[in-house]
């Protein structure tokens, strides 16, 4: 499973890193989203090292297996072109669509991805959301 985040100021994404990376996350995909909360021109190099560092720290932490992978920032639409898998929008004023009355395996079937996005402050634009669907 993946969590694809929208960008946010200051050291708000570098704490969603190190709590993220702690858990089954296998990858954070930085987004910049309509509301994006960071200037769109940019590149968040700074950024993106220090929370490869958290996911380093938090490797540590957890003695997981795998340190979580840190990718981008990418356009979210550009993202969302190539996207290929499963994905859970985490929208406060959303529809319900999981289907969480299954047999309580937890087998992906079709062993697509899966990846959680959650959006800045205020959530994704309707746009974005309508492009999702």
């Amino acid at each position: 499973m993946s969590l694809g985040i929208a960008c946010l100021k200051d050291d708000a994404l570098e704490e969603v890193v190190f709590h993220a990376a702690q858990t089954e996350i296998d990858k954070i995909i930085f987004l910049r989203t309509d509301f994006s909360q960071e200037p769109k021109n940019s590149d968040l190099k700074k950024t993106v090292r220090r929370a490869e560092l958290k996911s380093l720290v938090s490797l540590k932490q957890s003695k997981k297996a795998w340190m979580t992978a840190i990718e981008g920032p990418v356009e979210f639409d550009k993202w969302l072109a190539s996207y290929q898998g499963d994905l859970i929008l985490c929208d406060i004023d959303g529809e319900r669509q999981l289907n969480l009355s299954g047999d309580g395996s937890g087998a992906n079937e079709n062993d697509a991805p899966i990846t959680l996005l959650v959006g800045p402050e205020g959530g994704f634009s309707p746009r974005e959301i309508e492009a999702k669907k």
